[in-house]
Parts: C-alpha cells; sequence; structure tokens
C-alpha cells in the first residue's frame, strides 16, 4: 500500500546532475504521503528517460520499469523487492537509426516512442511508433506482454521479452494499427482498455507535409494534424480520423500537438487539445484577445469510436490549454479527474504553465 514514483532529467544540463539518471523514492508507510524514504538513483552510465511502472502480481508482485534506455531504445529495469532495488531487465526493441530507409526523412532517428497500458496482474500491452516523426514517416504498432513473451495483437507470439542488452525485435515486426506515409505522419497520446479489456488508442497524424519532409520547411510543416481514434475489437484494428488537431505548438518540432486522452473510466470519452474547430478545421479565434488558443474539448462516442460529438471544456481563453490526462481511478464509481497545463509553451525547455483541474463532485 506503499507508494513508489521515479523522476529524472531529460536530454541536458540544466537539471539535477547527472544525465537521464533514475531517482526513486518510496513511502515510508501505507497510506501516509509526509515521509519519504532517502532518493536512490540507479548507477552512472544507464540512462532512464520516460519512466513507465508496473507490478505484476503474476510474477509475484514484480515491477517493471520500462523505459527509453541503452541505445535511444525501450529497455527495462527490473524490481522484485518493492522498489528497494532495481537491476537491468533487457531492451525491448531494437531501432538503430535508419539509413537508406525509404520513409526516413535523413534527420535524426534511431529512438521509437512507447505509450503502456496494465491488463490484470499478468500483461502490459504497449504502442509504438517506428521513430521520432522528424526523422521517420511513422506508423502506429500495438503488442502485449505476458508470462514473459511478445505477443501479436491477436496473441501470437512474436519473441520472448529479452533479458540482454540486444533485441531482434523492431516496431514494426509488431501489429500494425495504422500505416503512416509522407502525408500521413503518426505520434501517438494515449492507450488504455475498454470493458472487454481491449486497447484503445489515440493518436495523431501530421497531414500533407511530405514537400517539407526532411527540410524542415517553416511554412509548410505541422500546418494540420489530425487527431485518430483506433479500437481492437478481438480480431481486427478499426482506425477512425475523429477530429482536427490544429497545427503544430512551435516550429522545429512540427508534430507537436496539444495532445488528447481518453478516459480509462468511460471508454466513449476522449479528451482532446486543439486550436482548430474538431468538427471543421477552422482556427480557433477567442474573443477575449482576438488571438488564436488551443482549447479543451470532450468528445462523446455513441458507436465505438467511428465518429465523436464535440463539447468544448475550455473556450475563448486568453492563453493555451495543453496536454489533457485523465488518471485512473480504481473505484467503483468510475469518477473522473481532468488535468490539463494552462499558459504559454514556446519550446519543450521553455514554458510558462500551470497545472490545472477539473475535479469531481464527491
Amino acid at each position: 500500500g506503499r507508494v513508489l514514483t521515479t523522476y529524472q532529467s531529460h536530454g541536458g544540463g540544466k537539471g539535477p546532475a547527472g544525465l537521464d539518471l533514475m531517482r526513486w523514492r518510496r513511502t515510508v508507510r501505507p497510506g501516509d504521503f509526509t515521509e519519504w524514504t532517502p532518493e536512490q538513483t540507479f548507477p552512472v552510465g544507464a540512462g532512464v528517460s520516460y519512466s513507465n511502472l508496473f507490478r505484476l502480481g503474476a510474477e509475484g508482485g514484480r515491477i517493471y520499469n520500462f523505459h527509453r534506455g541503452l541505445g535511444y531504445n525501450p529497455n527495462y529495469l527490473v524490481s522484485t523487492d518493492d522498489g528497494a532495488t532495481f537491476t537491468y531487465g533487457g531492451r525491448l526493441l531494437r531501432w538503430p537509426r535508419p539509413v537508406g530507409e525509404p520513409l526516413a526523412t535523413g534527420i535524426d532517428g534511431g529512438r521509437p516512442y512507447l505509450k503502456y497500458v496494465q491488463s490484470g496482474d499478468d500483461t502490459i500491452h504497449f504502442i509504438a511508433t517506428d521513430d521520432h516523426p522528424r526523422a521517420y514517416d511513422n506508423s502506429i504498432y500495438h503488442a502485449f506482454i505476458r508470462a514473459g513473451k511478445i505477443h501479436h495483437s491477436d496473441g501470437r507470439v512474436i519473441a520472448p521479452l529479452s533479458t540482454t542488452g540486444e533485441s531482434t525485435v523492431a516496431p514494426r515486426d509488431l501489429t500494425t494499427v495504422f500505416q503512416g506515409d509522407a502525408q500521413h505522419v503518426a505520434w501517438m497520446c494515449d492507450v488504455h482498455l475498454d470493458r472487454a479489456g481491449h486497447p484503445r488508442i489515440i493518436f495523431s497524424v501530421q497531414r500533407d507535409g511530405a514537400k517539407g519532409r526532411g527540410v524542415r520547411d517553416i511554412k509548410i510543416d505541422g500546418q494540420d494534424h489530425r487527431f485518430y481514434h483506433a479500437r481492437w475489437d478481438g480480431a481486427k484494428w478499426l482506425v477512425h480520423e475523429i477530429a482536427h488537431a490544429g497545427s503544430r505548438l512551435y516550429a522545429g518540432e512540427d508534430d507537436y500537438t496539444g495532445l488528447a486522452a481518453l478516459d480509462p473510466q468511460n471508454p466513449s470519452v476522449v479528451y482532446i487539445s486543439t486550436n482548430a474547430d474538431p468538427k471543421t478545421g477552422a482556427p480557433l479565434v477567442s474573443t477575449a484577445d482576438q488571438k488564436r488558443h488551443w482549447e479543451i474539448y470532450r468528445g462523446l462516442t455513441a458507436d465505438d469510436g467511428a465518429t465523436f460529438t464535440w463539447t468544448a471544456v475550455t473556450q475563448n481563453s486568453t492563453t493555451d490549454n495543453l496536454r489533457p490526462i485523465v488518471p485512473i481511478w480504481k473505484d467503483a464509481r468510475d469518477r473522473t479527474i481532468l488535468l490539463w497545463l494552462r499558459g504559454t509553451y514556446r519550446r519543450y525547455t521553455d514554458y510558462d504553465l500551470d497545472v490545472v483541474a477539473l475535479l469531481p463532485r464527491l
């Protein structure tokens, strides 16, 4: 019943000493968040970014920390003592910087992006891109881990989970959810399970940017993003474009959007951040300051994700509303907390943002 938290700096020397050095602490007593154990760090040289913690009861309570690590690829750490210590587990996927790949842009590369969600006591689902979208015309893939093996969406075994620093599995070896190309470049936003235990995904797609791919044309790249919804129905993936996501957040990261989130308590609900009308794509210009801003919308589907109706959560703002998150609330009443960032986002290292929330009635 105690809490384990991990955190680290990312990609630069402005934060705490130790580049991408995993740090963690635990609460001393269950239910008491006022006292924590001393900070621990993973050995120097083992870079860790984007930590994702899961505890599997079917494996005796083993805790996994899936992260970006060796080779800028997804790896995992393991703890068998409730987070008191961690050891290196292995590399999940292998994807070196692509050379001569038809879908590669020639800019950067060699770093898949992943998101994960746990199912019961024995399974971890994950979705992946090929790479950073500036480096590759990304697709979206899915697989799940159970009993030490990586499986396709339909349960077929792909390969054993690697227990070394090498892996034979690349993102494209997983089940393809969405096939990308130069005019449809994908990046995931969120993944959760519906009431049948099947994964649902929301992701963004940069549209019509082929002319600027690989040359970073500031006038062309990142001006038209869309949100897509994907649902596994037990036999196949059903994928639909559901909303306009607007323009990029800033030039140079032309695939950065306001992002979107699924409600894990209600699979019929999604939240998006967009600076365009979700249905028409028209720019959202605030009547308060006559400027274009990102606003939060709530989407509701009555046909399992094929179409959505949209209701504004914020509107006519004087600042931007970005990156909604709906935490998992393990409660029979299925309450929903909606969190997002409000303020100014100039770059990923330069922002002035508050964390704000809409809380449920108790």
